[in-house]
Order: structure tokens, then C-alpha cells, then sequence
């Protein structure tokens, strides 16, 4: 028997790994948005601990001279172990009924970020999403309100619920520190996003009480930072289905970057 060649042994090694997850991911976001990072450190807030986060991609902002950014925080975890994603409506019912066109705009609020008081902006904002046909930033469907792994028994690591957090609190982190460097008139929004090579299921009860489990290609829950009532919203996409994740984040992205200065009076 043939002993294996040393990159052989490394190749094997990094199959097993997260990092051709990651270099996936990144690759896919570098094609389309106008900056892109990889181990982007951030100072945690709860902490103060500098950590790390796996790719960032961003839209907009001083890179483009516009007053409006977008940032797409991608925490990547190649791990075959199901997410599940509990929602509290009939998974059977039109998404229409319960997400109108004001919900959507109200959501813009949703994710971590450094924004100015004006409406105006929040109105442009909201119309450039909407005019886009996506809702990147109001979530693909109505938010879950729990994540768990799927198929997790005894005291397991919950893998999912924990990627979820790390992902805000990169967020979160990066809002954060942006606040402290401010730049008058201009404004950011950091969006948490998931990206697994594990299905994802959107769990639920009908209307007659039987349960619900339905296998979809992304999903959108709401987690709490730790601190009372601050929830935000984040993505969790599976690995097939990034490539037209990051189209939809490029479709944002390209409409907020075309928001002029006047609007915030620059």
C-alpha cells in the first residue's frame, strides 16, 4: 500500500474543515459586491474581545462616495447536521398575508446598523429594496422566532443556535465600532447571515395543529443579543443556494450605493 504523500494528507485534512466552505463563499460575494474581507476581526461588544468572523462583503458607502452602505456578514459552518427553524404561522398560508408592504419598510430596522433619524432616508432606503422585488433586508419569509439543530441529542453542542449568535454578535461588533468613527451624514446597515452545508427546515403548526416541517433553501429567525428586547433578524442560507443569495445582496446592494448625499444634506 502506497503511503500518502504529505498534500495529500493536508488535502484530505481541509475537506474535513471549514475553510474550502468559507473560500466558497467568499469567492461567490468577491464577483459581485464592491468590497469584500476574509477573518475580519471585530472588538465583541459584550466582551470587548477581539474575535473573528469569516467573510464580509459590502455595498456602497465611502467606496462608491454615497452616504449608505450595506455590509453582508457571513459566518460559514460545513457541518451535515440539519437547522431547524420554528415559526408561529401555518406554513400553508400565502406569505402575503402576513408581510405588507409597511412591515417590510418598518424591518429596514431589523439588523444592526448605524443610521441617522430621517425619514427620508428610511423612505429611499425602503424603496430601493422594494423596487428591487427581494427582501434581503426584511427577511426571505416572516422571521423565526428559535433555531435549534436538528437531530441533536443529550448535551451536544447546539451548533446552529450558536452560529446564528456568532454571526449578530459579529454584526453587532462591527456596528459598533463604526459608531465611534462616525462620519456625519452617512449611514450602515450590517446584515447576519448563516451559511451552512446542512439543510434547513421552516418548522410550524397548521391551523388544525399538526405539525408542520417543511425543507426550504434559506430561512430568516430572529435572535436575541443578550441584552432585554434587542432582537435582529438573520439569514440562514444553505451552501447550493449562495450563489443566488449573493445576487440577491448584489440587487440591494447596487440600489442603495445609487442613494445621493443630498438626501441626508451632504
Amino acid at each position: 500500500m502506497n503511503k500518502k504523500s504529505e498534500e495529500e494528507s493536508i488535502r484530505e485534512w481541509l475537506q474535513g474543515q471549514g475553510y474550502p466552505l468559507e473560500m466558497k463563499v467568499a469567492y461567490i460575494f468577491e464577483q459581485l459586491s464592491h468590497t469584500i474581507g476574509q477573518s475580519c476581526r471585530y472588538r465583541d461588544r459584550d466582551s470587548s474581545l477581539l474575535r473573528e468572523t469569516d467573510v464580509v462583503a459590502g455595498w456602497g458607502g465611502l467606496k462608491r462616495g454615497g452616504p449608505v452602505s450595506l455590509n453582508i456578514v457571513l459566518e460559514c459552518k460545513s457541518n451535515s447536521s440539519p437547522s431547524v427553524v420554528f415559526k408561529s404561522y401555518d406554513l400553508d398560508s400565502p406569505e402575503e398575508n402576513f408581510f405588507t408592504d409597511d412591515e417590510k419598510i418598518a424591518t429596514i430596522t431589523g439588523y444592526p446598523g448605524v443610521s441617522p433619524v430621517d425619514a427620508d432616508l428610511d423612505f429611499e432606503l425602503s424603496l430601493a429594496v422594494l423596487d428591487q422585488e427581494n427582501r434581503l433586508l426584511s427577511g426571505p419569509s416572516m422571521a423565526g422566532y428559535a433555531v435549534t439543530q436538528g437531530l441533536r441529542t443529550g448535551n451536544a453542542k447546539d451548533w446552529s443556535y450558536d452560529s446564528a449568535r456568532q454571526a449578530l454578535a459579529a454584526a453587532v461588533g462591527m456596528a459598533t465600532e463604526e459608531k465611534t468613527r462616525r462620519i456625519k451624514d452617512k449611514a450602515s446597515f450590517y446584515v447576519p447571515v448563516v451559511v451552512t452545508s446542512g439543510s434547513i427546515y421552516d418548522c410550524s403548526l397548521s391551523s388544525d395543529g399538526d405539525l408542520q416541517l417543511r425543507k426550504v433553501k434559506r430561512s430568516c429567525v430572529e435572535v436575541n443579543t443578550g441584552v432585554l428586547y434587542e432582537r435582529y433578524l438573520v439569514h440562514i442560507v444553505n451552501e447550493d443556494h449562495v450563489e443566488d443569495f449573493a445576487n440577491e445582496c448584489s440587487r440591494t446592494g447596487e440600489a442603495i450605493a445609487e442613494i445621493e448625499s443630498p438626501l441626508l444634506g451632504g
